[in-house]
């Protein structure tokens, strides 16, 4: 028995220091998991998201100039498009930002129209904003009481003998206090996904939607008001700038999301687009180089798309999440102990596989029974609760206490000449 704990012990602080990942091994297993999880688990919006887009090379008939010249005489367009909508949405999100327009008059006029619009809408409104140096949101004054998300996506992440930067996990949340200052739990900015998570569950423009971080249990709280209505299990890191962030994986499927409607179409049917979106929740995004994300070298993607994925996720309670660190060292020792079982008890006769990792290796039946058994119960509690394992460690487990930890086949003695006589 001490054996075992002996193999659990090791191959938990292993995982603690993601020591596989000196070698990259732990984020090429979460990458094909959540890419095998696919073919059972596809990603897509949920019902009553709908996604409009505008093209950075889209026009207007009265502004001179495409979206990507002339984007802040958009505004006047989006005045339009909500008050043609009235209170049909069960709210709007932009993922595009609003800082304070240029000084020329016809920038001024459309940003006056824009304002006036989301002060007056009847339906909940939800801006997009970057963050400045000072970690303020660039948004305009005049919209200091709409709500608003980050729309920075989030996490590239350069694996070991790469040489471009993939976009693999999704920033929830930032500290709005440096992780040295702050305490826990505390107040953060929301990304734009978590906010509409908000919304949709506390559509109400009076209960100001809020998150903090609680970096002891891994949660993000979100609040309509004062209420808590959510908890999102997450990671806690620190970024470049010494804040917590709240991250996950970014479970983007190799099929990619849909794209949506074009927003310049819908534009010029404005008046039957009340009846249509009654009770949706719309999202607007842009299709722009600046907003073009890499996921992997396969699959590209846009912002908005990224963003309603995340929000599809968090609003059908599939998101990716890891086990606590408690259950994840019952999970190695649970592991160990079947392994050890398992040598006694199945097949010893080797066969030859193709590892990936070590290339091909002869190993016995039995120890390869135990590991499609694991991917299996991998694949079960992905299934059935979205959990992302550490499956590498595991593995380890596996294959440590099958061999440390087992009860050798007893030898038969060889009879002698003279038994028997």
């Amino acid at each position: 028995m001490w054996k075992l704990f002996l193999v659990v012990l090791a191959v938990s602080l292993a995982s603690f220091t993601h020591l596989l990942n000196l070698l990259g091994i732990d984020d090429w297993l979460e990458r094909l998991q959540l890419e095998q999880m696919e073919y059972s688990v596809a990603a897509r919006s949920t019902p009553s998201l709908h996604m409009l887009y505008i093209d950075e090379k889209d026009t207007l008939e009265n502004v001179r100039g495409n979206f990507a010249q002339e984007e802040q005489l958009w505004r006047r367009q989006h005045a339009l498009f909500l008050q043609a909508l009235a209170n049909a949405p069960k709210f709007v999100a932009f993922d595009l930002t609003f800082p304070s327009p240029n000084d020329g008059a016809e920038y001024q006029s459309a940003n006056a129209e824009m304002v006036k619009a989301v002060q007056s809408a009847t339906t909940s409104i939800l801006l997009g904003a970057d963050l400045r140096n000072d970690d303020t949101p660039d948004l305009l004054d005049a919209f200091k009481d709409v709500a608003w998300g980050w729309v920075h996506v989030g996490g590239k992440r350069l694996e070991h003998g790469a040489s471009t930067e993939y976009v693999r996990k999704y920033v929830l949340a930032r500290s709005k206090l440096p992780a040295n200052v702050a305490v826990s739990p505390e107040d953060a900015y929301a990304s734009l996904a978590v906010m509409m998570r908000i919304l949709e569950k506390s559509p109400s423009s009076k209960a100001r939607p809020s998150v903090r971080l609680d970096t002891k249990a891994r949660r993000l709280i979100l609040y309509a008001g004062d209420r808590e209505i959510d908890r999102i299990s997450c990671t806690i890191e620190s970024d470049e700038t010494g804040h917590n962030i709240a991250t996950m994986p970014l479970r983007y499927g190799r099929r990619g999301f849909g794209e949506g409607d074009s927003y310049v179409k819908e534009l010029k049917r404005l008046s039957s687009l009340a009846n249509e979106y009654k009770g949706q929740i719309v999202l607007i995004g842009v299709k722009t180089e600046r907003e073009r994300c890499e996921i992997t070298p396969q699959v590209k993607a846009y912002g908005y798309q990224l963003h309603a994925s995340v929000f599809s996720d968090l609003s059908r309670n599939t998101y990716p999440r890891t086990l606590p660190g408690w259950a994840n060292l019952s999970v190695l020792l649970l592991l160990g102990a079947i392994a050890g079982f398992g040598r006694s008890s199945l097949p010893k006769s080797d066969i030859e596989v193709d590892t990936k990792v070590a290339g091909k290796r002869k190993l016995p039946a039995g120890l390869i029974v135990l590991l499609v058994l694991y991917a299996i119960v991998v694949w079960i509690f992905y299934r059935s609760a979205s959990v992302l394992f550490d499956v590498g460690y595991g593995a380890v487990a596996v294959i440590a206490s099958y061999y440390y930890c087992g009860a050798a086949p007893a030898l038969s003695a060889k009879p002698s000449e003279n038994e028997g006589t």
